[in-house]
């Protein structure tokens, strides 16, 4: 009966120990499910922070796309101004060229004024003396 006496006494004690172990991983197994609910909640507003920024992103990218594209628009609608000015300029200087040689030409081939007028005096003077003349 001694025996009996021993074993459960050892048997109630390592049951008691066993029971202070579970407690203790109980416990434990609750800390890291807090510890866990705790990440799980900062895993899940960190994705949300990337997510905002990644629509902010993509919002950025989309703005720029559009402000890429019309600045090409405005680049080529500026070469088509710059052509049609250089083609305009072109045309300008050649109709000038033609002008200022034509001005050249009438200088050196008109007789100059003050010719001209003695010419016309000359031409008055004979008209007179052709119509003072008596009628015969």
């Amino acid at each position: 009966m001694a025996e009996n006496i021993v074993i459960k006494i050892t048997a109630e004690s390592d049951l008691k120990k066993a029971n202070a172990d579970l407690q203790s991983l109980q416990d434990n197994e609750r800390d890291i499910s807090n510890e866990m609910r705790k990440q799980q909640a900062e895993y899940q507003k960190q994705l949300g922070l990337i997510q905002q920024n990644i629509k902010g992103r993509d919002a950025q990218i989309a703005a720029i796309d559009k402000l890429t594209q019309s600045q090409t628009k405005n680049q080529k609608s500026l070469d088509d101004e710059l052509k049609k000015s250089k083609a305009n300029l072109s045309d300008y200087n050649a109709k000038m060229s033609a002008l200022n040689d034509t001005v050249a030409k009438g200088a050196t081939q008109a007789p100059k004024l003050v010719t001209q007028l003695r010419a016309i005096k000359a031409e008055l003077a004979k008209m007179e003396r052709e119509f003072a003349r008596p009628i015969r």
